[in-house]
């Protein structure tokens, strides 16, 4: 009550602290090629909570979910989806990234069980010509030319996302060709067309260690061309990659997703 009672006095003692170590999660690089879709800042492990969820009015379909009603609100406003999408508060499990590797040659050289017509010159499974079930090929292709056959085929396209305790900061769009990596992240769009596509052969070549089939602009959009592979980088800011199986692309705001 009175400390002018303790001037001049001291105290010695020893205190002793402990606590486990706190896990702040995965820190490195992961990659992916499922239909998940995510943004930057989100975590790759899913989590259970409220958030602002963008509802397209005339499906239902949820897309992006936010911590606050204003930043999905200026989303809309932003994308000019304010006649056609609302905000509403959704409580469930959000995030997440779905199925991924920590390896690069772990999902280049994964392989999938898929159908393929062979016949009429087509004599291997490829990339470009598959189905998922032999009944979706058997139901899409002349049978009396083509023999349905199960195969197996690479994706080597793919994200990859930089990550840090459990938080995605930046992602890339990849492809695998020529034994060799070629991957560029979204805003890649100069000044006009031609400067674009001649900074995306430039780069593409040199890290693909060959010539590009064709590249070429249209509309805003960049084209790359190596064989049934190609990069496309378009003006507003979202860049995409196709490997003959399914596309991969970054948004400019860093969501991404493959389909």
């Amino acid at each position: 009550v009175n400390q002018n009672d303790n001037t001049g006095k001291t105290i010695s003692a020893e205190i002793i602290i402990s606590k486990e170590e706190v896990d702040l999660g995965f820190t490195g690089i992961i990659y992916r090629n499922n239909m998940v879709e995510t943004t930057a800042g989100s975590s790759i492990i899913p989590e259970t909570g409220t958030k602002w969820c963008d509802i397209e009015t005339s499906t239902g379909d949820q897309y992006d979910c936010f911590d606050e009603q204003s930043e999905c609100e200026q989303l809309l406003v932003d994308e000019g989806y304010t006649d056609t999408d609302t905000c509403e508060q959704i409580t469930g499990t959000f995030g997440g990234v779905g199925d991924y590797v920590t390896s690069a040659s772990a999902i280049r050289t994964k392989t999938y069980n898929v159908y393929c017509p062979i016949g009429g010159g087509v004599l291997t499974c490829g990339n470009n010509w598959w189905y998922p079930t032999e009944q979706d090929c058997l139901d899409d292709v002349d049978t009396s030319v083509y023999t349905c056959t199960a195969g197996t085929i690479t994706r080597p396209c793919y994200l990859k996302h930089e990550v840090e305790n459990n938080i995605i900061e930046d992602t890339e769009v990849c492809i695998w060709y020529n034994n060799h990596e070629f991957c560029m992240g979204p805003n890649y769009w100069e000044t006009d067309e031609t400067t674009t596509t001649n900074k995306l052969q430039t780069a593409m070549e040199t890290a693909l260690g060959t010539q590009a089939d064709s590249c070429f602009s249209n509309s805003g959009i960049a084209y790359c061309n190596f064989g049934d592979f190609n990069c496309n980088a378009i003006a507003s800011g979202l860049v995409d990659c196709d490997d003959g199986y399914g596309r991969c692309e970054v948004g400019r705001d860093g969501s991404s997703g493959c389909e």
